[in-house]
């Protein structure tokens, strides 16, 4: 279930609660990656990665993420971890 860039989904995600779409998350995550000056083509890979991980999740039961119904290629949080990640941010000390 764990993905390099598991978390940062998650945090953009919580950021975007109606949902992003996976090419918005890939630039995101390529731009907190790789600088101005990078001349490999990383976005590429970046994008093939989070496209396959998200699209394999939300065919899970058990996984945060779920598509967006009648909209390709948009992701979101499911409710119930959104509520279950504010709970356990409310009782951290």
């Amino acid at each position: 279930m764990k993905n390099a860039y598991y978390n940062q989904i998650i945090e953009l995600l919580t950021q975007k609660p109606e949902g992003m779409r996976v090419c918005n998350i890939a630039r995101c995550i390529y731009n907190n990656h790789c600088n101005l000056f990078d001349t490999s083509n990383q976005y590429n890979k970046i994008y093939a990665i989070v496209r396959h991980f998200l699209w394999q999740q939300s065919k899970l039961k058990n996984t945060p993420f779920k598509s967006v119904k009648n909209q390709w290629g948009i992701y979101s949080l499911k409710k119930s971890f959104v509520t279950q990640l504010e709970l356990c941010f409310d009782t951290w000390e």
